[in-house]
């Protein structure tokens, strides 16, 4: 990839639009006394023995699980185990849960194994084209956490089969009341809006300095604000918690808007819209001017749309992220040697 930090993208269950392959690389770093998975020069997992947690964005795909009561944690699959950073958040959020982990890859599935700790956590990995797990149909989960991905480098996207073949066949897996949490980086727009058509409530979640967007598609009552204290209270993620923010997206009421507007016209042609989460409603015609809006919190990011700022103009230059990880997630100078598997 040639830059540093690294993209966090884990990078296994996809490799192509049409026919996943598994990868041509796969790379074990050593970081600052962790272990850093490189799959075809995309950073793919982090493992710091001790730690459970990585503060970046695995945290955020894992956090949704506790929007689901404790019974309701029971089956859970993540698409794209990778070296098992996803699932070690999972196992401690759920500690009885069946894990399920579909990788495409058996050297990735091995360099978890030996390196990454992957026994440990009970998962059943299988060895699978992920599009083709989704195809076979069989038991449902509580939650299915995706992260399929194609591509390489700079280049990683979501398949082109996800946005529509994928999301539904998720949806499909799912026991009722189930959540679908999916990550993404420029393609996040167009899947939160197929998320919202398929399900009741949609969440997105947002990782301070990166371009990674979980989007969470679940039940009725799903919202950022309920998630977003679920974390905050959790004594495994909330240290995690000041690095995230969580959104509601929800659906613009349809209402008439003076066509002389034209930004009433363009809004009216908005699928959904984005709410930050404790962001208050919009007031009413007539209403007093409320009052100034609050300065935005401590480290924000300023790439990514606010209900304090607006939407940010600031010129994107990739899935990296603009500073270095916090040291339990560090992508920082090698501090030791790579090895491949």
């Amino acid at each position: 990839m040639g830059r540093r930090p690294s993209a966090v993208r884990p990078a296994s269950a996809g490799r192509t639009d049409t026919r996943e392959r598994p990868p041509a690389r796969v790379e074990i770093r050593r970081r600052d006394g962790g272990l850093e998975l490189r799959v075809d020069d995309t950073f793919a997992s982090w493992y710091q023995p001790g730690e459970t947690c990585t503060r970046s964005v695995w945290d955020a795909i894992a956090a949704p699980v506790l929007a689901l009561p404790p019974h309701r944690r029971r089956r859970i699959a993540i698409l794209g185990l990778g070296g098992g950073s996803v699932a070690r958040v999972v196992r401690a959020l759920a500690p009885e849960a069946e894990l399920v982990g579909v990788e495409i890859s058996d050297r990735v599935i091995r360099a978890a194994r030996r390196a990454f700790g992957l026994d440990s956590l009970g998962v059943k990995a299988v060895r699978a084209d992920a599009r083709d797990w989704l195809r076979g149909g069989g038991d449902r989960f509580d939650a299915i956490l995706d992260d399929v991905f194609v591509g390489r480098g700079r280049e990683v996207r979501k398949p082109a089969w996800h946005a529509e073949e994928g999301l539904e066949g998720m949806r499909r897996r799912l026991a009722p009341g189930g959540l679908l949490v999916t990550n993404t980086l420029d393609e996040w727009r167009a899947v939160a809006r197929a998320v919202r058509e398929r399900f009741p409530a949609a969440v997105l979640i947002e990782v301070a300095d990166y371009d990674n967007r979980i989007v969470v598609g679940g039940p009725a009552g799903l919202t950022g604000r309920r998630l977003r204290r679920a974390v905050e209270a959790d004594p495994v993620l909330g240290p995690s918690c000041p690095a995230l923010r969580f959104r509601s997206l929800r659906r613009a009421p349809p209402s008439p808007r003076p066509r002389s507007s034209p930004r009433s016209a363009a809004a009216a042609k908005q699928p959904w819209k984005e709410r930050g989460c404790g962001e208050a409603d919009p007031p009413s015609p007539g209403s007093p001017p409320s009052s100034p809006p609050r300065s935005p919190p401590s480290g924000s990011g300023s790439r990514f749309p606010s209900p304090w700022t607006g939407p940010s103009t600031t010129p994107r230059a990739g899935p990296w992220p603009r500073r270095p990880l916090p040291a339990c997630a560090a992508a920082c100078p090698s501090a030791g040697g790579s090895s491949s598997v």
